[in-house]
C-alpha cells in the first residue's frame, strides 16, 4: 500500500550502486575482442513513467498495515514511541501493541503515531514517489507521460516531458498533474509507442499540456531519432524502459484497439501483425478487448531493425514494468509478462514474479523494485563478440575440458569449466556400439557430437559431464561453476609470519592492510573476505562464484593409481586433478570424479586484493581487472617410475605460475599430496633481491635441467662411499611485460579514437631479459638483463646491451647432443629480436665429485622488427613487430643441410585491433646446431652475423610451388642461400596468436585479423577473422588443397576458423598407437612420422 512514512524510509542508495552506466578504461589489451569498442559506452538508463491521472487517483490512499519494525514520525501527544498512552476511542485495538490496565486500554506510542498519520490522496503519494525516484537517481534519464484531461478526458495520453537528463522539469511540474476523467490504459501506451518510434501523434494533440519539443510537425508527427540532433529518444545500442502506474481497470477502448489492429507497421518480431487482442475486465465490470499486452510485446520484440528500424544502430527494445494500486488485474500481469518486465501490486501475498504480480507494501517499494530490475539489466547492449568464448581446452586420456567466460562491460566476467569426451570408439564413456562417429570428434554425455559444426563452441542443448542438464554453451549453467554453488573446498591465501616468511594460510586471516584494503562506506573488509569465499553479506552463496578463465589454460594433473589397489583409481580411471587461475585472483585445484567434480581447494593471491572492491561492487568505470591470469606449468617427478605420483614414495608434483597482467609475482606450490593441503615453496616478485627487472609475469615458466646445476649425494655403506649426482631443475622465464608499451608505436606519435595522444614507442623499462631460477627454492641461478639492471657485476647476473625490449614469451629449450641436459635456449622479445643462449659445462677440478659448472654465452640470432635498422626512434612504422609467443624448435635436414628451425610469428596480442603493422611468420635456419660458446675469448667462437629480414627468403608469393619451372628452380636456389624464410601475413592487421606446432614436416599456426572497418551493426564488436595455416616447414608451400580445385596455391596455405576472437594454441591428441594425431582446436589431423611432434612448455619425467 502507498504510505508516506514508509516512503520516507526507503532509500535508493542501494539501487544507485547497481549498474548505471558502462564505461571501459581506454587501454589496449585482448579483452577488446570480447566487448564492443565501436560506440560511446557512457549510457544512462532511459525510463519513461506513465502515470495514471484518472479521477480515481484523487481518492484517499488506504493506510499501510502497522509494522512494528518501523519507527513512525512522532505525534505531539505521543512523543515516546516505547511508552504507553491512552488509546483514542476510535483507534483499533492491537493485541500486540495495546493492553488493558485498570479497566483502560493503553497502546504503544509508536502504534498511536501510526494511527495518527494523515491519509494521503493517491495522486499525492504518486507525485512524492516519482519525485524521490528522480532525485535519488541522478544517473538515470526520466520522462513522464500522463492521461489527457479536461474536455477530452479519456481520449488517451500524452508526453508531458520527454526523456531527459535528471528528469528535466518533471520534479517541479508534478503538482500540476490533477486527477480527472477515465482510464485509457491502452491509448496512453499507444501514444508513448508512437513517440518512441517517431510516428504520428495518436490523440496527444487534444491537450495543450504536452511537450511539443518532441514533435517534428507540431500536432501531427513525433520526431524521428535523427531529428533530435545530439540527444535522440532512441540511442544506438540502448534499450528503453517503461514504468506504468495505475489504480484501476481500463476504460472501454474499442477505438484504439481498432486503430492498432489496422496499423500495418506494428509487427511483433518484425513479422507478425496484431490482428486480435485478448479480453480483460474493464472499469464497468465487463470483459472487453484490450491490446495493451500486444503493444508491450511489440516494444519488447520489434524485429531486427529495433525501434528505430535501423539495423546499423542495433536492435533497440522497450521493456515494460507495471504497478497496480489496490488492483491485481490480469491485464497488468500480461502486459509486464509480454513486455519482459515485472508486475507489482499492493494486493495479495504473491512474491514470485513468475506466477503473478509481486506484492509490495506501497508505491515507493513498487518503484524501487521496478527501477532496481531496470538497473540490473544492461543499460547498453553492446554485445560481447560471443556470449561464450571457449578457446581454451585441456586434454587428458579421452577427456576434454573446455574453459569459457562471459564478457561484460563491468568488472565481473563470469567463467566456467566443462568436461566433454574425445570419441575413440564405443569404449568411450557414454557410447556404445550403435554410436558411430568419426574418431577424434568431441562428444557430450549422451555421446552426441558436442560442438557446433566447424567451430570450437559447445552446441546449444548439449549436455556436458558433471551435471544432468542440457547446459550447452551457457556459461552460467552446469560445469564446475554450478558445482561450486553447492560446495567449496578450503580457501588459502599467502600470509607472512613473524619471521617474514610467506606460507599458505586461511583466507580469513588475510592481512588486508598489507595490500592496502580497508573499510569504506560501501563495504567492510569482512564483506570483501566473504566475497572472496563466494558469499554475500549474509553468508549466503553468491549467484555465481567462478571468475573468467582468460589466459590461464587449465592443466590436467595425472596422479595415476594413488590408492595402490586399483579399486578407486586405475590406469583407465586415474586420479585426475585440474588446476587453473581466474581473474578473480583465484587458483582452483579440482578433482574430476567422472560424472561429477569437486573443488579440493582454492588459493587467493593476496596481491590481487585491490581488485576485490571493484569486483564486489561490480564497477563499470575501472575496466577489466586481472588476477591470476598466467599459465600454469608443472614438474612431475615419479622417482620409482611406477607411473603414479604418491607423496609417500617421495614423488613430487609442483605447480609454477605467474600472473600476466595481474601482477609481477611467480609462485611455486607443492601439490604432491592431492588430498592434502598445498604448500607454498616460494614466491618472487620485483622486490625480491636479484629480480628487480621483473615486469608483469606473462612468461610461462619452462622447467629444464642444465649443466652445472646439480648436487652430489654421498652415501657410505660398509666403508664404501658412493657419490650420486643429482641434477636439479631450473625454471626459465622471460623477465616480463612492460605495459607502458601497450599503445605506443614505432615510427610516429598518434592520436587514437578516444582523443588520447600516444608518443613514439620507447625502449622497455622493465622485463628486458631472461631468468633461470632454482625450481625448488626460487633462488636465482642466472639472469640476462639490460645494462642498467644491476649495480655490481657478478657471475650470476649478466648484463647485455642486446636486451632492450621486454620478454613476455616463454623460452624454448634444446638438448643438442641428447645427454638430457639443455645446452641451448632460444627466446624472443617485443622488439622483434630472437636471441640464443648457449650453456656448456666445465670442470673446475677433475678430482672433485661436484666440480661441474656451467658456462654461458648469449648472442642475438636475428633482428626482425624495431631494431632491424639502427636509426632510432623513427624506423618504418610497419616494422613494429613484436614476438609474444614461445618459439618452436625443430631439428631437421633439408636438401643435404642440417639446421635447427626456429619457428615463430610476430603480432602484438596486447593490441589485437591494430591494423598499421605488417606482421610476418618466420622459419629461421640456425646452422650452428650444437652447443657453441660465442664471444671474444680465446676458446670462443666469433658470433655469426645477426639475421635480418633481408637475409631471409620472402616466400609470400609462393613461387616455389606455383611459379613457372624456371621460377621454381630459381626460388629454391635462392632459398638455399638464405637463413630461412618468412611470409607476410596479408590480411589487414593480421597477427600471430599462437605458438606454432610442427609434426610430419608440417608447420601449423593460427592468426587473427580484425576487420578493417567497424561492423554494420555498431552494437556488435568487429570480431575479425581467424586463419589456420598448414605449411611445409622447409619451403612455406601449401600442404592442403583447401579450395578443392586440385591446384595448391598460396591461398591454400590457410583456411578460415569458425571462432570468435583469437584462436588458442593447438591441443594435439593421439587417437591411439599407429593412429593419427588430431588438433582439437582446428580439427586438423595427420600422421606423425619420424620428424615427430615438437612442443615446449613443461616437462614430465
Amino acid at each position: 500500500m502507498w504510505h508516506k512514512e514508509i516512503l520516507q524510509r526507503i532509500k535508493m542508495a542501494a539501487i544507485v550502486a547497481v549498474l548505471l552506466q558502462h564505461q571501459l578504461i581506454a587501454s589496449a589489451d585482448d579483452t577488446e575482442l570480447f566487448t564492443g569498442a565501436n560506440i560511446n559506452n557512457n549510457a544512462r538508463p532511459q525510463v519513461m513513467i506513465i502515470l495514471d491521472t484518472s479521477g480515481s487517483m484523487g481518492w484517499d490512499a488506504p493506510k499501510a498495515e502497522y509494522n512494528s519494525s518501523n519507527i513512525y514520525p512522532l505525534h505531539d501527544k505521543y512523543p515516546d514511541p516505547d511508552a504507553y498512552y491512552k488509546k483514542p476511542d476510535n483507534a483499533p485495538k492491537s493485541s500486540s501493541e495495546c493492553k488493558k490496565k485498570n479497566g483502560k486500554w493503553k497502546c504503544l506510542g509508536n502504534y498511536l503515531n501510526w494511527y495518527k498519520q494523515p491519509v494521503e490522496k493517491r495522486i499525492t503519494l504518486a507525485r512524492e514517489s516519482i519525485r524521490q525516484l528522480i532525485n535519488d537517481n541522478s544517473n538515470v534519464d526520466f520522462g513522464l507521460a500522463a492521461f489527457i484531461d479536461g474536455d477530452y478526458s479519456g481520449y488517451g495520453g500524452y508526453i508531458r516531458h520527454r526523456i531527459s537528463e535528471n528528469g528535466g522539469n518533471i520534479v517541479n511540474d508534478l503538482n500540476n498533474l490533477d486527477p480527472d476523467g477515465g482510464t485509457p490504459l491502452c491509448g496512453a501506451y499507444y501514444e508513448v509507442l508512437n513517440f518512441f518510434t517517431g510516428r504520428d501523434l495518436y490523440r496527444a494533440q487534444y491537450t495543450s499540456s504536452r511537450d511539443t519539443s518532441v514533435e517534428s510537425q507540431v500536432g501531427s508527427q513525433y520526431k524521428t531519432t535523427n531529428e533530435y540532433g545530439d540527444i535522440p529518444v532512441i540511442k544506438p545500442c540502448q534499450n528503453l524502459y517503461i514504468i506504468y502506474v495505475t489504480d484501476g481497470e481500463p476504460s472501454t477502448e474499442s477505438s484504439v484497439n481498432s486503430t492498432i489492429k489496422s496499423d500495418t507497421d506494428l509487427k511483433i518480431g518484425g513479422t507478425t501483425r496484431i490482428t486480435s487482442c485478448a479480453k480483460y475486465e474493464d472499469n464497468g465490470g465487463d470483459m472487453s478487448e484490450n491490446c495493451l499486452p500486444k503493444l508491450a510485446e511489440y516494444l519488447a520484440n520489434p524485429g531486427a531493425g529495433g525501434l528505430d528500424n535501423d539495423t546499423a544502430t542495433g536492435n533497440q527494445k522497450a521493456f515494460t514494468y507495471t504497478i497496480g494500486f489496490a488492483t491485481d488485474q490480469q491485464l497488468l500481469r500480461d502486459t509486464a509478462d509480454k513486455g519482459n518486465g515485472v508486475c507489482y501490486t499492493t494486493v495479495g501475498t504473491n512474491t514470485d514474479s513468475t506466477t503473478g504480480c509481486v506484492v509490495v507494501n506501497d508505491i515507493a517499494a513498487a518503484f524501487q523494485g521496478a527501477l532496481g530490475e531496470i538497473l540490473q539489466q544492461t543499460s547498453t547492449f553492446v554485445s560481447p563478440a560471443v556470449a561464450v568464448n571457449s578457446f581454451k581446452r585441456t586434454e587428458s586420456l579421452d577427456n576434454a575440458y573446455y574453459a569459457m567466460f562471459l564478457p561484460s562491460e563491468s568488472s565481473r566476467w563470469t567463467g566456467n569449466l566443462k568436461k566433454l569426451k574425445i570419441y575413440k570408439g564405443d569404449s568411450t564413456t557414454g557410447c556404445n556400439a550403435l554410436d558411430i562417429h568419426t574418431q577424434g570428434i568431441v562428444v557430450d554425455r549422451g555421446c552426441d557430437p558436442a560442438l557446433d559444426d566447424g567451430s570450437n563452441r559447445i552446441a546449444d542443448g548439449r549436455s556436458t559431464y558433471w551435471n544432468t542438464i542440457n547446459d550447452g554453451s551457457e556459461v552460467g549453467s552446469g560445469g564446475l561453476g554450478a558445482a561450486l554453488l553447492n560446495a567449496r573446498g578450503t580457501f588459502y591465501t599467502n600470509i607472512v609470519n613473524n619471521s617474514g616468511n610467506e606460507y599458505l594460510g586461511s583466507v580469513d586471516n588475510i592481512d588486508v592492510s598489507r595490500f592496502g584494503i580497508s573499510d569504506s562506506a560501501n563495504y567492510t573488509t569482512a564483506n570483501l573476505i566473504n566475497w572472496i569465499k563466494g558469499l554475500d553479506n549474509d553468508g549466503n552463496t553468491l549467484s555465481w562464484v567462478l571468475g573468467d578463465i582468460l589466459h590461464s589454460r587449465p592443466v590436467t594433473l595425472n596422479y595415476g593409481d594413488t590408492d595402490g589397489t586399483g579399486t578407486e583409481y586405475n590406469d583407465t580411471n586415474p586420479n585426475l586433478r585440474l588446476v587453473f587461475g581466474t581473474n578473480y585472483g583465484m587458483l582452483h585445484f579440482i578433482e574430476d570424479q567422472g560424472n561429477s567434480v569437486v573443488e579440493n581447494w582454492s588459493f587467493f593471491a593476496g596481491e590481487t586484493a585491490s581488485n576485490i572492491p571493484k569486483l564486489y561492487e561490480n564497477r563499470d568505470d575501472v575496466g577489466h581487472p586481472y588476477g591470476l591470469d598466467g599459465q600454469v606449468s608443472v614438474i612431475r617427478l615419479d622417482y620409482n617410475n611406477d607411473g603414479n605420483i604418491k607423496h609417500t614414495d617421495g614423488d613430487r608434483m609442483i605447480l609454477y605460475f605467474g600472473m600476466r597482467r595481474g601482477g609481477n609475482s611467480y609462485y611455486a606450490i607443492d601439490v604432491s599430496n592431492p588430498d592434502g593441503a598445498p604448500t607454498l615453496l616460494w614466491r618472487i616478485d620485483n622486490q625480491t633481491a636479484g629480480y628487480s627487472e621483473l615486469g608483469q609475469s606473462w612468461s610461462t615458466p619452462v622447467p629444464m635441467i642444465i649443466p652445472g646445476h646439480r648436487e652430489v649425494i654421498s652415501t657410505t655403506e660398509s666403508g664404501i662411499t658412493t657419490n650420486t649426482i643429482n641434477y636439479k631443475y631450473v625454471l626459465a622465464f622471460g623477465a616480463g611485460y612492460d605495459s607502458t608499451n601497450d599503445d605506443d608505436r614505432i615510427g610516429e606519435a598518434f592520436t587514437d579514437a578516444n582523443g588520447d595522444t600516444h608518443t613514439v614507442r620507447k625502449y622497455s623499462q622493465k622485463g628486458r631479459g631472461l631468468f633461470f631460477v632454482d625450481a625448488a627454492t626460487g633462488a636465482l641461478v642466472k639472469s640476462f638483463t639490460a645494462p642498467d639492471d644491476i649495480s655490481t657485476a657478478n657471475s650470476v647476473q649478466y648484463e647485455s646491451s642486446l636486451l632492450k625490449w621486454s620478454v613476455v614469451s616463454s623460452p624454448a629449450p634444446m638438448d643438442s647432443n641428447g645427454d638430457g641436459l639443455i645446452d641451448r635456449v632460444y627466446f624472443s622479445d617485443t622488439g622483434g629480436n630472437v636471441l640464443r643462449i648457449d650453456i656448456g659445462k666445465v670442470y673446475l677440478d677433475a678430482n672433485a665429485p661436484n666440480a661441474e659448472s656451467s658456462i654461458w654465452s648469449m648472442i642475438k640470432l636475428a633482428k626482425l622488427g624495431a631494431d632491424e635498422t639502427d636509426v632510432r626512434p623513427s624506423p618504418d612504422l610497419s616494422s613494429d613487430r613484436r614476438f609474444m609467443y614461445q618459439p618452436e624448435l625443430v631439428r631437421t635436414t633439408y636438401r643435404g643441410t642440417a639446421y635447427d628451425a626456429v619457428v615463430l610469428g610476430s603480432g602484438n596480442r596486447a593490441n589485437p585491433m591494430a591494423t598499421t603493422n605488417t606482421d610476418r611468420y618466420y622459419v629461421i635456419r640456425d646452422r650452428n646446431i650444437f652447443y657453441t660458446r660465442f664471444g671474444n675469448c680465446n676458446s670462443c667462437t666469433t658470433p655469426p652475423g645477426v639475421i635480418t629480414n633481408n637475409d631471409l627468403y620472402d616466400a609470400s608469393s609462393n613461387l616455389i610451388q606455383q611459379g613457372t619451372d624456371e621460377q621454381k628452380a630459381g626460388a629454391l636456389s635462392l632459398l638455399d642461400t638464405k637463413s630461412g624464410w618468412y611470409i607476410n601475413l596479408s590480411a589487414s592487421g593480421e597477427k600471430t596468436t599462437t605458438t606454432g606446432d610442427v609434426y610430419s614436416g608440417q608447420l601449423l599456426y593460427s592468426t587473427y585479423s580484425p576487420s578493417s572497418a567497424p561492423g554494420a551493426n555498431i552494437c556488435t564488436p568487429s570480431v575479425g577473422s581467424s586463419r589456420f595455416y598448414v605449411l611445409d616447414l622447409h619451403t612455406a608451400s601449401a600442404i592442403r588443397d583447401v579450395d578443392g580445385d586440385n591446384d595448391k596455391q598460396a591461398d591454400d596455405r590457410f583456411s578460415l576458423l569458425s571462432v570468435v576472437g583469437t584462436p588458442g594454441d593447438a591441443t594435439i591428441v593421439s587417437l591411439g598407437e599407429g593412429s593419427n594425431l588430431i588438433d582439437l582446436n582446428t580439427g586438423y589431423s595427420g600422421a606423425a612420422n619420424e620428424v615427430g611432434i615438437h612442443r615446449n612448455g613443461w616437462i614430465e619425467q
